[in-house]
């Protein structure tokens, strides 16, 4: 929650992206090379200067960063912020509309949307 206050963006998207990437699992690795809680790509943790992606903490901070980075360029639209987490912001912006998305990532982008709203219910009871 520290790291969502302090980029400006809802705690509840923050664990959404989290528990879709990972399931909060510190240690992941994917089949494409994607690390840790928020499952940051090699560069991107380079660019959210990332020391350790295995540590939750460097982990949440990076992706945190890049959620903001996102969350600014898509003016907060929670789902072109999730479209662009999961495909890339360069080919997210240049789609118009988000139907023409892969597959994956309109699941994703479901699944996403509605932990959030789940993380949303659970802070505001």
């Amino acid at each position: 929650s520290y790291y969502a206050k302090k980029n400006r963006i809802p705690y509840s998207m923050v664990m959404a992206v989290a528990q879709a990437e990972s399931n909060l699992m510190p240690h992941r690795i994917s089949s494409t090379g994607a690390m840790g809680m928020m499952q940051l790509m090699p560069g991107t943790a380079k660019d959210m200067k990332v020391e350790d992606p295995f540590n939750p903490r460097d982990n949440i901070q990076g992706g945190t960063r890049y959620l903001r980075m996102l969350w600014k360029r898509y003016s907060g639209n929670k789902e072109k912020v999730a479209a662009a987490y999961n495909w890339g912001p360069g080919r997210v912006s240049k789609r118009k509309k988000l139907r023409g998305l892969p597959s994956e990532t309109r699941h994703y982008v479901k699944r996403v949307l509605r932990l959030e709203r789940k993380y949303r219910q659970r802070a505001s009871k």
